[in-house]
């Protein structure tokens, strides 16, 4: 078991079905009232992508990274098109010693806060499923004063924590804007993939695998 620092086919992720769940016991008496007992105090991913139809190559990118993790063995990067955001988010406070900081997102209703850690920002140092890598989206800064990756800081990519060369001053806010990913992997270590009898298109078969189920894991490491 290990984690491929590489970001599932976007293209596919896209037309994902799926986001955070929670786990929940609910106890009911004869009454009607409930007991409720919160299993998680952190939500976990749970998506679907269905594959209906697609060319061979469309599907190919899927097979291709499904073998290369081991079914649901190894744990890669996946993007939930609905939520791989943030902007002007706070992740600490300056001490006047302290230099690492953790990037996390908040989700703010009224009085209450969900925070969730991010531990695997997009940088230039993430590959991409094509061999190719993508842009770095991590923007870090220092009560409003945008710092300089290497020269101000240094990120980690696999963990998400930012590490200043010097510690910024008691007061300042530390605030970031990024791109994220879910540490993920598979949830099916079987292929029921099918070829469309009688369908071509451009010269291809298309094929039809569906449920590729994908969910979100704690292990990023």
């Amino acid at each position: 078991m290990s984690f491929f620092e590489c970001e599932f086919p976007t293209a596919v992720g896209y037309q994902a079905v799926g986001g955070p769940m929670f786990s929940t016991t609910i106890n009911s008496g004869f009454s009607g009232h409930e007991q409720r007992n919160q299993n998680w105090s952190l939500a976990l991913g749970k998506w679907t992508v269905g594959l209906e139809s697609k060319p061979q190559s469309y599907f190919d990118d899927v097979y291709n990274f499904w073998l290369a993790v081991s079914g649901r063995a190894d744990a890669f990067r996946f993007k939930d098109h609905k939520d791989y955001k943030a902007t002007g988010q706070t992740i600490g406070t300056g001490d006047g010693s302290k230099t690492d900081f953790q990037l996390v997102k908040t989700y703010t209703v009224a009085g209450r806060t969900y925070t969730r850690t991010i531990s695997k920002p997009v940088t230039a140092s993430v590959q991409k499923f094509d061999g190719t890598y993508c842009k770095n989206t991590v923007r870090i800064y220092d009560a409003g004063t945008l710092k300089t990756l290497t020269t101000d800081y240094t990120i980690d990519y696999t963990t998400g924590i930012v590490t200043f060369g010097t510690a910024p001053a008691t007061g300042h806010a530390i605030t970031a804007d990024f791109e994220f990913h879910f540490p993920a992997r598979f949830d099916m270590d079987e292929c029921q993939a099918a070829v469309e009898p009688s369908n071509v298109v451009g010269g291809q078969a298309l094929i039809t695998w569906a449920n590729v189920a994908i969910v979100e894991t704690r292990d990023f490491a």
